[in-house]
């Protein structure tokens, strides 16, 4: 028996597993293309009593409240479900 801790899930993917999952499911090139190139763009800022600290590109993980979010993460744990077959 295994058990899957879903906990903070969407925070730790790595973006390389969910290129991996939509090529594995046989997303269209061009889509796949889409994801590539814009998680190369995902950052946040890092702010202390109003001041702006840094910026940090963020590695892993899937927005929270975008759109697209949820069908990534479905792909990503069918995958993972297959492979612990």
């Amino acid at each position: 028996m295994l058990w899957i801790d879903y906990k903070k899930a969407y925070d730790m993917v790595p973006h390389s597993w969910i290129l991996e999952s939509v090529t594995l499911v046989g997303i269209a090139d061009n889509i796949k293309r889409l994801l590539k190139n814009s998680m190369g763009s995902w950052k946040t800022e890092l702010n202390a009593y109003g001041t702006m600290l840094d910026e940090v590109n963020i590695c892993r993980g899937i927005f929270q409240g975008d759109s697209l979010s949820p069908l990534l993460f479905i792909i990503e744990i069918i995958q993972l479900t297959h492979m612990l077959r």
